[in-house]
């Protein structure tokens, strides 16, 4: 991984040659085709490797043409810190890498492989160094920037002969005629440990655990942690919110208030416990500092004496704990829906007396409305029909909203930019025959926004019947909406999202209503078209981490319905009932 690929052997001693061959993949007869596949792979003289994969599915007949080799083979690129894109903790190296074997791959049709997969590679007595800490890297030719990836490692050798990687993915789909390659790597010289190279991880809350997932569907680690939806600090702190069991129908017990805890990151003992005001608080958010609020609709969204709705939020500051550091309560008569910067501003929905809308804007730390953003695209007329779906701050400070109702057809739904000038742009969304469904709304560091299509919803004029999704996309446009660069589509309901700094997206996807569709998450690798299932848990908010900061997919919460018994009765619903309590009061 220098500029010159490291000898691997004594330098009396030839390198040995290349081998290059064709395996053939002997595809069982199980379902779909099926099959574990156990091959030895050729190598050079002195070096013996193994592959065990599980084939998911493979035309008939389908090889893989396999380069193994000690150098850097043609093919494949130099390895170089600058174009490692690490998603495993890589402690910085004062004098490089050093790369002692490469394999490169290219199969013959498409390969989806799915399960544990297992490497090991022998080599001649004095290529390993005992204590030594070595790495698996992987590259692939079809995304957009290729780059070397960090998939696996740190280990070390048992017998000072051989090397075993083993991983997890939930589906990975090789392409046909498309190049592959496997480096495996040491750290030269001495190391120093600064703060972890980059990666990109999503935390994943579930009803009995968080998973850490990478990109290519490897599970870096499971927190014991059950939760309904959790935030992170740069620290890598988890904040997790858990709903209380609802009083039973007709009992006159008072709502539990949820259950919002601190974990130290790594850690399952929970550190801190907050006591929310407001037993209806149904997500939370954080920010980078370790501030974080959790919000829900004021009084069981039931109206309070002067006949309105709110929306409250408990608001703790970076160290606080106990009772909340402010309560900040908001008219509002749609879903509940905020957004916290990275440096703990609050953007929060207000419905004003007079039917129009606006955002109000909160500084680290401070109960006063600092500054409101009004809405200006929608007439005056129309405001009081504006539900703001979810949202997310871009890099500089721009706001970015979806609208959409869950009622078909709604004439507002798009995504709306508001720009730290006071410019608002309104971008229409895609849509088709049933109508736009813009959900989930991020943007990355160049500033694209990637906004979740899912046109789930109830038609009114069909009396309200279930739609399930007919659009199933992701669209990507160009800073500013000013243009699509494209569109990710695939057999998912998508719902929020998270994008990394460099492009890398998270999406998580959920049945519609108990009609149609799938739940669990997916990767879209930077400037790709293609999504990776990489988990079959679907989350309200995904938050990612790269191990030096957090990047959360800020959302309003669309349901209190389990995700995996039909996401989005409870939510749409909710936006039914608001849309009706605007139109007729």
């Amino acid at each position: 991984m220098s500029a010159t690929p490291p000898k691997v052997v004594p330098s009396s001693t030839p390198a040995p040659t290349a081998i290059a061959t064709s395996v053939p993949l002997s595809i069982g007869s199980g379902s779909g085709g099926a099959a574990d596949i156990a091959a030895p792979i050729p190598a050079p003289s002195g070096y013996t490797s193994n592959l065990t994969v599980p084939i998911a599915s493979a035309p008939a007949g389908t090889t893989v043409a396999v380069t193994s080799s000690a150098t850097l083979p043609a093919s494949l690129p130099v390895l170089s810190r600058g174009r490692a894109a690490a998603t495993v903790r890589v402690p910085a190296a004062t004098s490089g890498y050093t790369a002692i074997f490469f394999d490169s791959l290219v199969p013959s049709a498409p390969i989806t492989v799915a399960g544990t997969i297992s490497v090991t590679q022998a080599f001649p007595a004095g290529v390993l160094a005992s204590g030594t800490q070595y790495y698996l890297g992987y590259y692939d030719s079809t995304q957009a920037t290729p780059a070397w990836q960090t998939i696996a490692g740190p280990i070390t050798s048992s017998d000072g002969l051989s090397l075993t990687f083993s991983g997890t993915t939930k589906s990975v789909t090789l392409q046909g005629g498309a190049l592959y390659g496997f480096a495996i790597f040491s750290l030269a010289g001495s190391t120093s440990t600064p703060p972890p190279a980059a990666q990109t991880v999503a935390y994943l809350g579930g009803s009995t655990s968080i998973q850490v997932v990478n990109a290519v569907g490897v599970v870096a680690t499971t927190l014991p942690i059950a939760t309904t939806d959790l935030g992170l600090d740069d620290s890598g702190n988890v904040y997790t919110l858990t709903w209380a069991p609802t009083p039973a129908p007709g009992s006159s017990a008072a709502p539990l208030p949820p259950t919002i805890s601190l974990y130290d990151a790594g850690s399952s003992t929970v550190a801190k416990s907050y006591t929310p005001s407001n037993p209806y608080g149904s997500f939370v958010i954080t920010a980078g500092t370790g501030a974080m609020a959790a919000f829900g609709a004021a009084n069981g969204d039931q109206p309070l004496p002067d006949g309105n709705l709110y929306e409250t939020f408990d608001v703790w500051n970076p160290g606080a704990s106990g009772a909340p550091s402010m309560t900040i309560t908001e008219p509002f008569t749609g879903v509940d829906f905020g957004v916290m910067a990275h440096d703990g501003t609050i953007y929060a929905p207000h419905a004003n007396s007079d039917g129009t809308f606006q955002y109000d804007i909160y500084a680290p730390g401070s109960s006063t409305v600092t500054r409101t953003i009004a809405e200006t695209v929608v007439p005056a007329s129309q405001q009081l029909a504006f539900s703001p779906n979810y949202a997310a701050i871009g890099p500089d400070g721009t706001l970015y909203v979806t609208e959409y109702t869950f009622v078909q057809p709604d004439p507002l739904a798009g995504l709306y930019i508001y720009s730290p000038n006071g410019t608002e742009t309104f971008v229409a969304t895609t849509a088709d025959s049933n109508g736009p469904g813009p959900q989930g709304v991020d943007v990355d560091a160049s500033g694209n926004v990637y906004v979740v299509n899912n046109n789930s919803g109830y038609q009114s004029a069909n009396n309200y019947t279930a739609q399930g999704d007919s659009l199933h996309d992701v669209t990507v446009y160009a800073p500013g909406g000013a243009s699509v660069l494209r569109h990710v589509t695939g057999s998912f309901n998508g719902y929020p999202i998270a994008v990394a700094s460099d492009g890398t997206a998270f999406i998580s996807s959920f049945a519609s209503f108990g009609v149609t569709g799938v739940t669990g998450t997916y990767a879209i690798a930077a400037g790709s078209s293609t999504l990776t299932p990489i988990s079959s848990v679907g989350v309200e908010g995904i938050v990612l981490y790269d191990g030096n900061r957090e990047t959360t997919g800020v959302r309003r919460t669309a349901s209190v319905a389990g995700a995996s018994t039909g996401h989005g009765f409870g939510g749409p619903l909710a936006h039914r009932q608001a849309i009706a309590h605007r139109l007729h009061h």
